[in-house]
């Protein structure tokens, strides 16, 4: 899920499919410029990944998980 800070109404929920092993990609809607929040999570809801993206900053997305 990728959740504008200030822009409800842009928030945008994707399926990401495996492409190499640790490695995922999914494909965005249009006009995701700026900071985003996003969440990863598996389909039963088990596990979560948060993490902030500056969409327009050429970077890729990359999230770590940390051990409590």
């Amino acid at each position: 899920k990728l959740a504008h800070p200030t822009r409800a109404g842009h928030d945008q929920a994707l399926a990401l499919k495996a492409e190499s092993p640790g490695f995922y990609g999914g494909r965005l809607g249009e006009g995701v410029t700026g900071r985003w929040l996003v969440t990863i999570e598996d389909p039963a809801g088990k596990w979560r990944l948060h993490g902030e993206w500056q969409a327009d900053s050429g970077e890729p997305l990359r999230l770590v998980a940390k051990a409590d």
